[in-house]
Protein backbone atom coordinates (compact mmCIF):
# COMPACT_ATOMS: atom_id res chain seq x y z
CA UNK A 1 0.00 0.00 0.00
CA UNK A 2 1.21 2.99 -1.06
CA UNK A 3 1.00 6.66 0.69
CA UNK A 4 -1.99 7.62 -1.25
CA UNK A 5 -3.89 4.46 -0.91
CA UNK A 6 -3.32 4.84 2.90
CA UNK A 7 -4.59 8.43 3.28
CA UNK A 8 -7.10 7.68 1.22
CA UNK A 9 -8.10 5.04 3.59
CA UNK A 10 -7.52 6.97 6.42
CA UNK A 11 -9.60 9.41 5.29
CA UNK A 12 -12.62 7.43 4.18
CA UNK A 13 -12.80 5.74 7.72
CA UNK A 14 -12.29 9.38 9.54
CA UNK A 15 -15.54 10.47 7.04
CA UNK A 16 -17.52 6.86 7.93
CA UNK A 17 -16.51 6.90 11.92
CA UNK A 18 -15.98 10.67 13.28
CA UNK A 19 -14.03 10.92 16.23
CA UNK A 20 -15.90 11.19 19.82
CA UNK A 21 -13.28 12.58 22.48
CA UNK A 22 -14.08 14.92 25.16
CA UNK A 23 -11.05 17.49 25.72
CA UNK A 24 -11.82 18.19 29.33
CA UNK A 25 -14.02 17.16 32.43
CA UNK A 26 -16.71 19.58 31.42
CA UNK A 27 -19.59 18.25 29.09
CA UNK A 28 -21.56 21.74 29.79
CA UNK A 29 -19.97 25.32 28.66
CA UNK A 30 -22.97 27.65 29.18
CA UNK A 31 -22.92 31.12 27.90
CA UNK A 32 -21.33 34.38 30.25
CA UNK A 33 -24.12 36.02 31.28
CA UNK A 34 -22.74 39.38 30.05
CA UNK A 35 -22.89 37.77 26.04
CA UNK A 36 -26.21 36.80 26.29
CA UNK A 37 -27.31 40.45 27.35
CA UNK A 38 -25.87 41.45 24.32
CA UNK A 39 -27.54 39.06 22.20
CA UNK A 40 -30.82 39.56 23.63
CA UNK A 41 -30.31 43.67 23.13
CA UNK A 42 -29.62 43.12 19.41
CA UNK A 43 -32.05 40.22 18.68
CA UNK A 44 -34.65 40.59 21.70
CA UNK A 45 -35.75 37.36 23.33
CA UNK A 46 -35.46 33.52 22.04
CA UNK A 47 -35.87 30.01 22.49
CA UNK A 48 -32.91 27.93 23.92
CA UNK A 49 -33.38 24.50 21.64
CA UNK A 50 -30.06 23.60 24.23
CA UNK A 51 -31.02 24.25 27.70
CA UNK A 52 -28.98 23.48 30.76
CA UNK A 53 -30.13 21.81 32.55
CA UNK A 54 -31.84 19.56 30.26
CA UNK A 55 -35.48 18.46 30.94
CA UNK A 56 -35.99 14.91 31.20
CA UNK A 57 -36.68 13.49 27.75
CA UNK A 58 -36.00 16.85 25.96
CA UNK A 59 -34.81 16.75 22.32
CA UNK A 60 -33.71 20.48 21.20
CA UNK A 61 -33.42 18.48 17.38
CA UNK A 62 -37.20 17.44 17.25
CA UNK A 63 -38.69 19.65 19.14
CA UNK A 64 -40.55 23.12 17.09
CA UNK A 65 -37.82 26.08 17.82
CA UNK A 66 -38.91 29.96 18.49
CA UNK A 67 -39.05 32.95 15.98
CA UNK A 68 -35.56 33.76 17.11
CA UNK A 69 -33.43 30.90 18.72
CA UNK A 70 -30.21 30.94 20.45
CA UNK A 71 -28.11 27.74 19.57
CA UNK A 72 -25.38 26.78 21.81
CA UNK A 73 -24.56 23.28 21.31
CA UNK A 74 -22.08 20.65 22.41
CA UNK A 75 -18.77 21.68 20.74
CA UNK A 76 -17.91 17.84 20.63
CA UNK A 77 -20.05 15.63 18.68
CA UNK A 78 -21.96 13.14 21.29
CA UNK A 79 -23.74 9.73 21.14
CA UNK A 80 -27.51 10.20 21.91
CA UNK A 81 -29.55 7.07 21.93
CA UNK A 82 -27.06 5.25 20.03
CA UNK A 83 -26.60 8.02 17.69
CA UNK A 84 -23.82 10.26 16.50
CA UNK A 85 -25.13 14.12 16.82
CA UNK A 86 -23.03 16.74 15.45
CA UNK A 87 -22.80 20.37 15.03
CA UNK A 88 -23.66 19.39 11.14
CA UNK A 89 -27.44 18.02 12.73
CA UNK A 90 -27.85 21.51 14.28
CA UNK A 91 -27.31 23.38 11.37
CA UNK A 92 -29.53 20.81 9.78
CA UNK A 93 -32.15 21.63 11.72
CA UNK A 94 -32.14 25.91 12.17
CA UNK A 95 -31.95 25.62 8.17
CA UNK A 96 -35.44 23.74 8.59
CA UNK A 97 -36.34 26.47 10.91
CA UNK A 98 -34.91 29.19 8.68
CA UNK A 99 -37.36 27.55 6.03
CA UNK A 100 -40.10 28.67 8.80
CA UNK A 101 -39.26 32.29 8.32
CA UNK A 102 -37.44 31.68 11.73
CA UNK A 103 -33.90 33.14 12.90
CA UNK A 104 -31.49 30.98 14.71
CA UNK A 105 -27.92 32.13 16.42
CA UNK A 106 -25.61 29.37 16.38
CA UNK A 107 -22.37 29.48 18.21
CA UNK A 108 -19.09 27.01 17.54
CA UNK A 109 -15.62 27.83 18.04
CA UNK A 110 -13.34 28.53 14.79
CA UNK A 111 -9.72 28.75 14.45
CA UNK A 112 -8.29 32.77 14.76
CA UNK A 113 -7.25 32.75 11.11
CA UNK A 114 -11.44 32.11 9.98
CA UNK A 115 -11.69 34.98 12.93
CA UNK A 116 -9.60 37.44 10.70
CA UNK A 117 -11.00 36.66 7.49
CA UNK A 118 -14.84 36.74 8.67
CA UNK A 119 -14.35 40.25 10.39
CA UNK A 120 -12.48 41.22 6.77
CA UNK A 121 -15.73 40.49 5.14
CA UNK A 122 -14.46 37.48 3.00
CA UNK A 123 -16.87 36.17 0.97
CA UNK A 124 -17.25 32.15 1.44
CA UNK A 125 -17.89 29.86 -1.90
CA UNK A 126 -18.28 26.63 -1.32
CA UNK A 127 -16.38 24.59 -3.97
CA UNK A 128 -17.77 20.73 -2.68
CA UNK A 129 -14.94 18.13 -3.04
CA UNK A 130 -12.02 19.29 -5.50
CA UNK A 131 -9.65 16.83 -7.16
CA UNK A 132 -6.55 17.99 -6.36
CA UNK A 133 -4.01 16.90 -9.01
CA UNK A 134 -0.07 15.61 -7.45
CA UNK A 135 2.94 16.95 -9.47
CA UNK A 136 3.11 14.01 -11.47
CA UNK A 137 -0.54 14.41 -12.66
CA UNK A 138 -2.47 11.97 -10.21
CA UNK A 139 -5.34 12.90 -9.31
CA UNK A 140 -6.59 13.14 -5.49
CA UNK A 141 -9.44 10.35 -4.91
CA UNK A 142 -11.34 11.95 -1.86
CA UNK A 143 -10.87 15.42 0.02
CA UNK A 144 -12.96 16.88 2.32
CA UNK A 145 -15.26 19.36 0.93
CA UNK A 146 -13.55 22.72 0.21
CA UNK A 147 -14.20 27.09 0.79
CA UNK A 148 -12.92 29.35 -1.38
CA UNK A 149 -12.34 32.53 0.45
CA UNK A 150 -12.48 35.74 -1.23
CA UNK A 151 -11.14 39.18 0.13
CA UNK A 152 -11.54 42.08 -2.04
CA UNK A 153 -9.04 44.85 -2.68
CA UNK A 154 -9.69 47.83 0.07
CA UNK A 155 -8.21 50.92 -0.95
CA UNK A 156 -6.36 52.13 2.17
CA UNK A 157 -5.07 55.70 2.36
CA UNK A 158 -2.15 55.29 4.57
CA UNK A 159 -0.75 57.92 6.40
CA UNK A 160 1.39 58.48 9.41
CA UNK A 161 0.83 60.63 12.58
CA UNK A 162 3.61 62.07 14.22
CA UNK A 163 2.92 63.94 18.16
CA UNK A 164 4.69 67.25 17.80
CA UNK A 165 4.63 69.37 20.92
CA UNK A 166 4.92 72.40 18.45
CA UNK A 167 0.98 71.59 16.98
CA UNK A 168 -1.91 71.60 19.48
CA UNK A 169 -4.48 68.76 17.97
CA UNK A 170 -7.06 71.08 17.07
CA UNK A 171 -4.07 72.87 15.14
CA UNK A 172 -3.63 69.17 13.43
CA UNK A 173 -7.23 69.13 12.76
CA UNK A 174 -7.49 72.68 11.09
CA UNK A 175 -4.21 71.44 8.70
CA UNK A 176 -6.07 68.42 7.42
CA UNK A 177 -8.98 70.40 6.32
CA UNK A 178 -6.72 71.39 3.55
CA UNK A 179 -6.03 67.89 2.34
CA UNK A 180 -7.99 67.00 -1.13
CA UNK A 181 -8.69 63.28 0.62
CA UNK A 182 -11.99 61.74 -0.53
CA UNK A 183 -11.03 59.04 1.86
CA UNK A 184 -11.48 59.04 5.57
CA UNK A 185 -9.06 56.02 5.80
CA UNK A 186 -5.81 56.65 7.89
CA UNK A 187 -3.45 55.05 9.75
CA UNK A 188 -2.55 56.41 13.04
CA UNK A 189 0.16 55.10 15.25
CA UNK A 190 -0.85 51.41 14.64
CA UNK A 191 -4.11 51.62 14.30
CA UNK A 192 -6.06 51.46 10.03
CA UNK A 193 -9.43 52.50 9.72
CA UNK A 194 -11.45 51.31 6.59
CA UNK A 195 -14.28 52.64 4.53
CA UNK A 196 -16.41 51.20 6.16
CA UNK A 197 -15.57 52.11 9.69
CA UNK A 198 -13.96 48.92 10.01
CA UNK A 199 -10.19 49.45 12.45
CA UNK A 200 -7.34 47.23 12.60
CA UNK A 201 -5.04 47.31 15.22
CA UNK A 202 -1.54 46.21 13.66
CA UNK A 203 0.44 45.55 16.83
CA UNK A 204 -1.89 43.00 17.97
CA UNK A 205 -3.53 42.05 14.68
CA UNK A 206 -6.38 42.70 16.47
CA UNK A 207 -10.18 43.82 14.26
CA UNK A 208 -12.79 45.46 14.57
CA UNK A 209 -16.43 46.15 13.32
CA UNK A 210 -18.05 49.74 12.66
CA UNK A 211 -20.39 48.40 15.35
CA UNK A 212 -17.84 47.23 17.77
CA UNK A 213 -16.03 50.85 17.20
CA UNK A 214 -19.27 52.87 17.59
CA UNK A 215 -20.00 51.45 20.23
CA UNK A 216 -17.55 53.05 22.42
CA UNK A 217 -14.73 49.80 22.86
CA UNK A 218 -11.15 51.32 23.11
CA UNK A 219 -8.90 50.71 20.55
CA UNK A 220 -4.88 50.61 21.94
CA UNK A 221 -2.37 53.17 20.22
CA UNK A 222 1.24 53.54 20.32
CA UNK A 223 1.20 56.44 21.83
CA UNK A 224 0.05 58.54 25.05
CA UNK A 225 -3.38 58.18 27.05
CA UNK A 226 -4.20 61.96 26.01
CA UNK A 227 -3.99 60.88 21.99
CA UNK A 228 -5.14 57.40 22.22
CA UNK A 229 -8.56 59.02 24.39
CA UNK A 230 -8.39 61.54 20.92
CA UNK A 231 -7.81 59.02 18.23
CA UNK A 232 -10.62 56.86 19.57
CA UNK A 233 -12.90 59.59 19.31
CA UNK A 234 -11.85 60.20 15.52
CA UNK A 235 -12.52 56.36 14.96
CA UNK A 236 -16.15 56.46 16.64
CA UNK A 237 -16.86 59.54 14.65
CA UNK A 238 -16.22 57.62 11.50
CA UNK A 239 -17.87 54.39 12.44
CA UNK A 240 -21.12 56.28 13.02
CA UNK A 241 -20.87 58.21 10.05
CA UNK A 242 -19.95 54.84 7.60
CA UNK A 243 -22.87 53.01 9.52
CA UNK A 244 -25.31 55.82 8.57
CA UNK A 245 -23.73 56.36 5.16
CA UNK A 246 -22.32 53.10 4.13
CA UNK A 247 -18.74 55.03 3.58
CA UNK A 248 -18.06 58.63 5.26
CA UNK A 249 -15.55 60.92 4.03
CA UNK A 250 -14.34 62.00 7.33
CA UNK A 251 -10.71 62.39 7.72
CA UNK A 252 -8.67 62.37 10.98
CA UNK A 253 -6.25 64.67 11.34
CA UNK A 254 -3.26 63.78 9.13
CA UNK A 255 0.07 66.09 8.84
CA UNK A 256 1.92 66.35 6.14
CA UNK A 257 5.66 66.73 7.58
Amino acid sequence: MNKEEFLDKWLRHAVAKPIIRIVDKHFYWLTPPKLLKQIRKEFGEFFDPCPYPRPEGFNGLEVEWGATNYVNPPFQKVIENGKRIGFSDWIRKALQEQRKGKTSLLVYPQFSWFHLLLTAKAEMRSLGEVKWLAPDGTVKKRSVPIVMFILRGKKLITHKLFERKTMTYAEQSKASEKRGDEHMIYEMMNVSQYEDGSVLECQMMSTYTAAQIASGIVVRCAASPQTTKLVNKDLVRNAKAAIKHGKTKNRAPLVNW
